[in-house]
């Protein structure tokens, strides 16, 4: 502000005080304070700037347009400007909704917080007040409001404990009037109107529910899943995994996945999925889960039938094909087979009776002993079983040979399918168990459950 060819003409009570041209021009102000001293305020030009002398300067009017001063009123008012907190950033609440805010965790599985894209907002009208939320929620966010005798007339108060609401008062004499200045005072959960006659008296309340009392969400709003679960947020349940964003479009909320490429579910279940056979059904599948007997039930056939080449037959059905390929026009269903080259005499030197039904050996000498496994025999070994009666020490009987397909009667209990090896210590008998250690020794099998197919052969010796 360049002055020195300027006339400055100061007049007070119609009589000119000062006429100057200075360089520099100072304004004097006196006001009487309020302990009755003097405070100046001085302003200088004489650098090219006004100096206030670190006075405030109020009363001016909010500036619209370009060139024109801005008010204090004007930060972070509507078509003001915008202020910084207290470490130097801007403020969400003066940012556009368009612009993400996270707001914090979620948990699905346990519905904390209870997001829902729907808000509610309700009235309640207790007596002679109309109470509403101060920010909306959703069904079942509830405020209790409640009126508690505990004070005199004049002196009401209101505080919020959570999401309880409590007003202290005197009952039958504290006003409508007296009550919503308390309310308005505390400044939380509530807003109150009269809507009666305001000094009538208000008498206390127990557990008025109004709705509402959950900030709404804005547009950008971001919540962050801490758990697997899943959260309905009132058009239907949707997954979330540990990671996942709950964002607020607008109208509902969408889920954003913690990575691109993260698998959303396996098999209907998210989080660190452990699958077993239990959990995948493969009746539509054309590759199926099969159990031990399940294969052995479809890959192994208990006939032989010819061009079958999908699966292979059992042990039995090998054994009866081989016996009806055996002379048909001999006779091998009974103990008295009088077919000669089925049984043959040999005397018994056992060394003591042997009995139908117990099977020997034949040594050497062409004589028979009731057979263990521990006995001396071996590849070329003739094995035998007694064929109708006992047999007296040294004296001779009648001996089935193991010819293909004999098959000796009068067992009792057999398993059909069940197979026979020469007992390791009981002379003449045997095992239904395949041995493991010594000599093997199969005699046969069981056709039915009072026949055995004679078979006879010494199998292999194991040794130590």
């Amino acid at each position: 502000m360049a002055v020195s060819n300027k006339q400055l003409f100061i007049y007070s009570n119609g009589r000119q005080i000062v006429n100057t041209n200075a360089q520099e021009i100072i304004f004097k102000a006196i006001a009487v304070s309020s302990d009755g001293g003097n405070n100046g305020l001085n302003i200088s030009e004489s650098t090219g700037k006004f100096d206030f002398n670190a006075k405030v300067l109020g009363n001016i009017a909010a500036g619209s347009a370009a060139g024109q001063a801005l008010s204090f009123s004007q930060i972070g008012a509507n078509n003001g400007v915008a202020g910084l907190d207290s470490g130097g950033k801007v403020p969400s609440a003066q940012l556009p909704n368009s612009i993400m805010e996270y707001k914090g965790a979620f948990d699905p599985s346990t519905h904390v917080p209870n997001l829902k894209n729907a808000a509610v907002k309700s009235l309640k009208v207790i007596q002679d007040l109309t109470y509403a939320a101060k920010t909306a929620g959703v069904a079942g966010d509830l405020i209790t409001i409640t009126y508690v005798s505990d004070v005199t007339q004049g002196n009401e108060t209101a505080a919020a404990f959570g999401n309880v609401f409590t007003v202290h008062i005197e009952t039958a004499v504290s006003t409508a009037t007296q009550i919503k200045a308390a309310v308005d005072a505390a400044n939380v959960l509530v807003d109150v109107t009269i809507s009666g006659t305001g000094g009538t008296a208000q008498t206390t309340v127990t557990g008025v529910a109004l709705e509402g009392g959950r900030d709404l969400a804005n547009t950008g709003d971001v919540w962050k899943a801490t758990a697997v679960g899943t959260h309905d947020f009132g058009a239907g349940g949707i997954v979330f995994a540990i990671g996942d964003y709950a964002i607020f479009n607008g109208t509902v909320f969408e889920k954003a996945h913690s990575g691109a490429d993260a698998v959303v579910s396996v098999n209907g279940e998210a989080g660190a999925v452990v699958l077993d056979a239990d959990d995948i059904s493969d009746t539509a599948t054309t590759k199926k889960f099969y159990t031990a007997s399940q294969a052995r039930s479809d890959l192994i056939a208990a006939t032989i039938t010819d061009n079958d080449t999908t699966h292979a037959p059992d042990g039995n059905s090998v054994f009866d094909a081989l016996a009806l390929k055996s002379d048909t026009t001999h006779n091998h269903t009974g103990v008295y087979d009088a077919v000669a080259d089925h049984y043959a005499s040999y005397t018994n030197k056992e060394g003591g009776a042997i009995t139908i039904r117990q099977f020997v050996f034949m040594s050497a000498a062409g004589e028979v002993q009731l057979l263990t496994s521990a006995d001396t025999v071996g590849e070329d070994t003739i094995f035998g079983c007694v064929q109708a009666a006992t047999i007296a020490n040294d004296a001779a009987g009648n001996i089935w040979l193991p010819e293909m397909g004999t098959r000796i009667t009068g067992f009792t209990s057999l398993t059909v399918g069940s197979k026979f090896w020469a007992h390791a210590t009981v002379a003449g008998s045997y095992v239904t168990t395949r041995p493991t250690t010594g000599k093997v020794i199969y005699l046969g099998y069981a056709a039915s459950a009072t026949d055995l197919v004679f078979v006879g052969k010494f199998e292999h010796e194991f040794i130590a």
